[in-house]
């Protein structure tokens, strides 16, 4: 009978242990996120810039490829 108790006890030590690591975790990710939310105000990402892809670049590209896609068909 002693073993099951040591048994036991090995259990509640263990799963206590685990649950303060989790509850200790959680806290520090909610603290982690305040401090991040705070220093994005002070620090914002730029803004990014979407450039438009030039018109008719590549059309002469394009069609070569059609044709020789075409071509290889046959």
């Amino acid at each position: 009978m002693g073993i099951i108790f040591q048994g036991l006890e090995f259990m509640i030590i263990g799963v206590t242990v685990v649950f303060l690591f989790l509850i200790t975790m959680v806290i520090s990710m909610t603290v982690l996120r305040l401090v991040v939310t705070q220093l994005n105000k002070y620090f914002p990402e730029p803004a990014e810039t979407a450039s438009a892809p030039a018109s008719g670049s590549n059309t002469q590209e394009i069609a070569v490829a059609i044709a020789t896609a075409y071509s290889m068909k046959k």
